[in-house]
């Protein structure tokens, strides 16, 4: 395939922001490959990257040409030649999102290896309808959207506004903020009122909030699992209608939210227990078959869980038999970078390369002030994605200890919450070589649903943390007393595997 061929294939997939390079500069030569045939624009990292490659290369001049195994979307044994300029493989080796300081938590990205794929190993962006989200749309032809949200409590206007802001400076397309009560509404309202960027409300419990805070944001994501929860005896057809109305009378789009620890229960009864796939995507297609009944259309749809090999299967599946929708991408409770951001890399990584994604989301447990860090490194990996840069991991299998937490939102009821999955992760390190899983979750809307899948689940109430052994319950134990109960409970688990 040509390089214009394979150029279009990495646009369609990807399209980061547009830069023009420097005439004549090393990094237009390198990227050259990627040019659109029409214009002239070049992908690029934006102008930091083109600058750090032209400082490198005044000091080494040799080209050389790199022949060297493509990935396992190619046909095995099959080679790529790639001419690369010395100085760009130099920074592509060394590239990394460098952290603040030197608590590990900041460490969002670890350097890459420059294993340069072509675009053909690529393909295009599934043909998905365009969704208009305020001043932005996704699917279609435009680019992958990346997403973050908030995660303090909506009630404190402050320390939300400030979020936001913060997200918006990281260059954050669309942002999403819990709403759970009257009070959250009533606080969001007034935060919408500095939001530069389009406003997603998460309706969590309450479907009937919608009606209040529709007017004064862009989208409204809904979970179908969660819509048994407020007026059980109301038929969730006559709800999703309900939203469908509120969201066309308001000018919104519409998320159907489907997270693998809050499945549809009627959907997890017609599935074998080992399959926690099959209940999503069933939820998923039954609640696009509703709103099109509605004849609402504006609608995207998203698959989540924490194992990014389920997020694969999941939205691969969910595309081959609706393409059309656009989809929302993300690993939840991807955990702490930086293997939060290389578990989410690597479902991104296979989904995007097989054209699937419209917008993206990186989930990490970090304090309220590095909240940014999420659209920096969802920004990164679309970068490298475009640039053909690939891990290359055709399945995750964690090996040794493997600590899923949840990104935090206005549903933590402590935002101790935040330091104890960091210190979970320090007081289990002699455990690193084992393999155990254990889950941190937040709050109990997600926590006991999303622990009973781990060896260890731990899920926070506003004083206390319920420590569980697979879905039975341990005990309830003070935030600081928990972590001794862990080591024990680690303990036992590394005593039995022996």
């Amino acid at each position: 395939m040509a390089h214009a061929d394979a150029s279009r294939c990495i646009e369609d997939i990807c399209r980061p922001r547009f830069v023009r390079p420097e005439p004549g500069s090393v990094a237009r030569r390198l990227l050259g490959q990627m040019r659109d045939s029409v214009d002239g624009t070049v992908l690029a990292q934006p102008s930091s990257q083109a600058r750090r490659i032209e400082n490198v290369s005044r000091d080494l001049h040799e080209s050389r040409r790199v022949r060297q195994p493509v990935g396992a979307a190619m046909d095995q044994g099959e080679h790529l030649d790639v001419t690369i300029n010395e100085a760009a493989a130099q920074v592509v080796t060394d590239k990394a999102v460098r952290p603040r300081h030197q608590d590990p938590r900041h460490i969002l990205l670890t350097p890459i290896a420059p294993r340069i794929l072509a675009g053909m190993t690529t393909r295009p962006r599934n043909p998905t309808r365009e969704v208009r989200i305020g001043d932005i749309a996704i699917g279609g032809t435009h680019p992958v959207a990346v997403q973050s949200m908030a995660a303090t409590k909506t009630q404190d206007i402050q320390a939300t506004t400030r979020q936001v802001r913060l997200l918006q400076d990281a260059g954050a397309d669309i942002i999403r903020i819990a709403v759970d009560s009257r009070k959250d509404t009533d606080a969001l309202i007034q935060i919408a009122q500095i939001a530069e960027r389009p406003l997603s409300v998460d309706l969590q419990e309450h479907y009937r909030l919608a009606e209040v805070i529709a007017p004064h944001v862009q989208k409204i994501r809904y979970n179908p699992g969660h819509l048994y929860h407020h007026e059980p005896q109301r038929a969730i057809r006559d709800k999703v209608a309900f939203l469908a109305d509120i969201a066309a009378n308001n000018d919104c789009a519409i998320r159907i939210g489907v997270n693998c620890g809050s499945v549809d229960p009627d959907k997890v009864d017609l599935f074998p227990a080992d399959d926690s796939i099959g209940p999503m995507l069933a939820s998923a297609l039954e609640h696009c078959e509703m709103l099109d009944d509605q004849g609402f259309t504006r609608y995207c749809v998203s698959l989540k869980d924490s194992d990014p090999n389920k997020v694969i299967e999941a939205n691969k599946r969910f595309a081959a038999q609706r393409p059309e929708v656009p989809l929302h991408l993300g690993v939840t409770e991807a955990g702490l970078p930086p293997d939060g951001v290389i578990k989410t890399r690597i479902a991104f990584e296979q989904l995007l390369s097989a054209g699937i994604g419209d917008t993206i989301r990186v989930s990490l447990t970090l304090p309220f002030d590095d909240k940014g860090d999420e659209v920096t490194a969802g920004r990164q990996i679309l970068d490298d994605i475009a640039a053909g840069r690939f891990r290359s991991v055709p399945e995750y299998r964690p090996e040794g200890i493997n600590i899923i937490s949840c990104p935090s939102c206005s549903r933590v009821e402590n935002e101790a919450f935040i330091d104890l999955a960091h210190k979970v992760r320090d007081v289990t390190e002699y455990a690193k070589m084992h393999s155990i899983t254990i889950a941190v979750m937040g709050c109990r809307v997600n926590g006991p649903g999303e622990t009973d899948d781990a060896d260890v689940g731990m899920w926070c109430a506003p004083t206390f943390v319920n420590l569980k052994r697979g879905e039975a319950l341990i005990g309830r134990f003070g935030y600081e007393e928990v972590l001794d109960v862990l080591k024990t409970e680690v303990d036992r688990l590394i005593t039995t595997a022996s």
